[in-house]
């Protein structure tokens, strides 16, 4: 369902994303997350795997007195999350590092109202020839357990998190977020067509107590076009809508 866009720069409503030379290009994945994550009074986020930068822009659009902060492993995503940053209206709300997720919790005495996540780490994936691209889709520097441990020690007791994921790993991500203090509160499942399986999860995690909803997500309807409530959900965003 990756419905990966191929151009090298796409014109959102209030910036644009540059995408050439990065391991995995822009999709509908992080469009959907940035979208629906949410929480009030949100003065902090923190977005893990920054790629383009396209998530931290979202949320920099959706709380406009928030410091964005962006951390990225791979060098070459994070001098295009910082262009697409620079060359953006809200280039004073936004900051990129070079970091694993891993040491920047260990460096950082920091808590975040906000952590956002499109994590690029699939597990039991074949190995890509590609190393950009293995860096970007595989398990092969974090784990699960290791980015639940890293969100935990990155967050207060208030901290909301949003992640999106495979749909086949949803109890494994669940499971290893629950030994770190957090417990799903959001499950929207993602699929493709009516006809077609889920195949992505948003999940939203939080230390204390929320109410429980679950809903389903159709990206197109039986004509092929966008449905109306992907429509709805992403007008503030796409430039065709």
């Amino acid at each position: 369902m990756k419905d990966t866009i191929h151009l090298k720069y796409f014109d959102f409503k209030e910036f644009t994303i540059w995408q050439n030379n990065i391991g995995m290009p822009l999709t509908t994945d992080s469009v959907i997350l940035g979208a629906l994550a949410n929480h009030s009074g949100v003065n902090s986020v923190l977005d893990i795997g920054s790629g383009t930068g396209i998530l931290g822009l979202m949320m920099a659009q959706r709380f406009t007195n928030a410091n964005i902060h962006a951390i990225e492993i791979d060098a070459d995503a994070v001098d295009l999350a910082k262009h697409n940053f620079l060359k953006s209206k809200y280039a004073n709300q936004l900051s990129v590092f070079h970091s694993s997720i891993q040491v920047y919790a260990r460096k950082n005495k920091i808590s975040y109202d906000l952590i956002i996540s499109n994590p690029p780490y699939y597990q039991n994936y074949s190995l890509s020839a590609n190393i950009k691209k293995q860096m970007a889709r595989q398990n092969v520097s974090l784990d699960y357990a290791e980015l639940a441990f890293s969100i935990a020690a990155l967050s207060n007791d208030f901290t909301v998190v949003w992640m999106i994921i495979p749909y086949y790993f949803r109890n494994e991500l669940i499971t290893e977020m629950i030994r770190n203090g957090f417990f799903p509160y959001r499950f929207i499942s993602i699929k493709s067509r009516k006809m077609n399986e889920y195949n992505r999860i948003v999940l939203a995690f939080s230390q204390i107590s929320r109410d429980v909803q679950k809903y389903d997500l159709t990206i197109f309807n039986e004509n092929n076009e966008y449905s109306c409530e992907f429509r709805e959900l992403t007008k503030s965003f796409y430039t065709f809508f």
